[in-house]
């Protein structure tokens, strides 16, 4: 996951006046580390980069399933509301109704426009779980070939 993806994230979330997603330093470390260091680290500190990718991935797939949630309770609400008002509307179909219903009323715009916020959270933040675990995954590959390289060499001696 690269950090201009996150940055992204948080700028579109401060634009709406939201909480940003967290990337406490560790993580920041991690995403940002020198792909020529990862020859250098021992086992236990690959361990190490393991657990805070895992409390990390965590994190932002709890996030994403509030945002989710939030998503779904807006839709359902928006919806709901303008099935209401539009049931006063004089037009002549259901969808005109409902045209008419969002073009006056001012709270409809409101839940709409807080609907569409939240969906574009969720689709900034859908992958993110993932990536962190391809990464994990990367890690976890380098950690057994470096434990099979350990062993082998031990058993030599």
């Amino acid at each position: 996951m690269s950090t201009s993806v996150l940055s992204e994230v948080n700028g579109k979330l401060s634009e709406w006046g939201l909480s940003s997603i967290k990337k406490p330093k560790p993580v920041e470390y991690i995403l940002n580390m020198d792909y020529r260091k990862i020859d250098n680290l021992d086992l236990k500190r690959i361990d190490q980069i393991l657990v805070i990718l895992g409390q990390y991935q965590i994190y932002l797939q709890t996030q994403l399933n509030l945002w989710s949630m939030r998503k779904r309770r807006l839709k359902d609400r928006y919806e709901r509301e303008l099935n209401r008002a539009a049931k006063d509307m004089n037009g002549k179909t259901l969808a005109a109704k409902k045209a008419e219903a969002l073009e006056k009323n001012e709270e409809l715009k409101s839940l709409l426009e807080k609907y569409d916020e939240a969906a574009s959270c969720v689709d900034l933040l859908y992958k993110m779980p993932d990536v962190i675990a391809d990464l994990m995954i990367n890690f976890r590959k380098i950690r057994d070939s470096k434990e099979s390289e350990f062993k082998s060499s031990w058993g030599r001696e």
